[in-house]
C-alpha cells in the first residue's frame, strides 16, 4: 500500500489601499507594490483621481490572493515636490499571513519640514 500525502497551500487575501493628506508641496504620480522583491501593482494616477484621495477617498492598488507565511511588502511612492520633480520615498512592511484577510494602508503625509512627504504603511487589524 502507497500512502501519498500532498500539502494544500493556503491562500489568505490582501488588500492594499492609498490614502493621502492633501498637500500644497507634493503632487503624487504613480505607485508600485512589490511583494516578496517582485511587482505586483503600479498605477498612475490622473488629477480626477488625486483630486479625489485629496478629497479623503483611497485608492485599492492590490487586492488578490497571495500564500499564507511570511511577506515583504514595498512600496515605491513616485511625486514631485518643488526641490526635486523626480522624487521617490520607500517603505516596507513584513507580515505573517495566514488564513483570512489583511488590509494594508499606505498613506502619505506631509513631513515635518513640510518640504517632503512621508510614506508609513498600516496593517490594520
Amino acid at each position: 500500500m502507497v500512502v501519498v500525502m500532498v500539502k494544500f497551500c493556503q491562500f489568505f487575501q490582501l488588500m492594499v489601499l492609498v490614502s493621502i493628506e492633501p498637500s500644497a508641496f507634493f503632487q503624487l504620480d504613480a505607485f508600485q507594490l512589490q511583494i516578496d522583491g517582485k511587482p505586483v501593482s503600479f498605477h498612475e494616477y490622473t488629477d480626477s483621481e488625486r483630486d479625489a484621495l485629496s478629497s479623503g477617498g483611497s485608492h485599492r492598488l492590490f487586492w488578490d490572493a497571495i500564500p499564507d507565511g511570511r511577506h515583504q511588502l514595498t512600496a515605491v511612492l513616485m511625486g514631485s515636490v518643488p526641490k526635486d520633480p523626480d522624487f521617490q520615498r520607500e517603505a516596507a512592511l513584513v507580515t505573517i499571513t495566514g488564513l483570512g484577510r489583511r488590509v494594508v494602508e499606505l498613506r502619505v503625509t506631509s513631513g515635518k519640514n513640510q518640504a517632503f512627504p512621508e510614506l508609513s504603511i498600516k496593517e490594520w487589524k
